[in-house]
C-alpha cells in the first residue's frame, strides 16, 4: 500500500515537471498561471532544471600533524594537587595547582593552566601554579602541553574543585 501511495506520488511530481503553463492576463491586470489555456494566453516555456550530479567521492579535510606531534613527544600530564573534587573553603579563594609532566618538556614547550576551558595567565616551564581570588563556584582545571608554536601537544584529565567564598545577599 505505501509502495503504491509513493509510487504515484513520483509519478505525478514528474508529470508536474513535464506539464505546459500558461500565462493569461485579464481586462483589469491580474496575471494568472495555470496548466490549462484560455483565451489571450501565453504558453511559458518552461526549460530544463539545472542539474549537478554527485561527486564520486568526498574527501574531507583532516589535520594530522597534532595528533602526530603528540605521539611522538609521547607526553603524559595529570593535575597532582588538588585532588579532584577538592573543596576550597571559605576565604578568598587562594589554593595552588600542580601537575606532573612525563617525559620532561622538550626546549620550547610550555604548560598552560585552564580553568573552565580559559587560560589562566602565561604559558610557563614551571608545572605549579599560586591562585588567588578564584570565583566561587564549581570550576573545571586542566593542564596543557604546548609546543614553541601554541599548538596543543597533550592534555590533562580534567579535575572538579568547589570554591567557597563568602558572599553578601542583599
Amino acid at each position: 500500500m505505501l509502495r503504491n501511495g509513493l509510487m504515484i506520488a513520483l509519478t505525478s511530481i514528474s508529470l508536474v515537471c513535464v506539464a505546459q503553463v500558461y500565462k493569461h492576463v485579464d481586462e483589469n491586470g491580474k496575471v494568472t498561471f495555470t496548466d490549462k489555456p484560455a483565451a489571450g494566453s501565453v504558453l511559458i516555456e518552461i526549460r530544463e532544471p539545472n542539474t549537478l550530479a554527485a561527486p564520486a567521492k568526498i574527501e574531507y579535510y583532516t589535520e594530522t600533524a597534532p595528533a602526530a606531534a603528540a605521539v611522538a613527544k609521547g607526553y603524559e600530564v595529570k593535575i597532582t594537587a588538588p585532588a579532584n573534587e577538592t573543596v576550597i573553603p571559605r576565604g578568598a579563594g587562594n589554593f595552588s595547582v600542580s601537575a606532573n609532566v612525563s617525559p620532561n618538556l622538550q626546549s620550547g614547550s610550555k604548560l598552560q593552566l585552564l580553568i573552565d576551558g580559559v587560560a589562566e595567565g602565561e604559558p610557563q616551564r614551571s608545572s605549579s601554579w599560586a591562585l588567588s581570588n578564584v570565583f566561587r563556584g564549581t570550576r573545571q582545571l586542566e593542564v596543557v602541553v604546548l609546543d614553541d608554536r601554541g599548538k596543543e601537544l597533550a592534555k590533562s584529565e580534567a579535575i572538579t574543585v568547589y570554591v567557597f567564598r563568602p558572599s553578601k545577599n542583599f
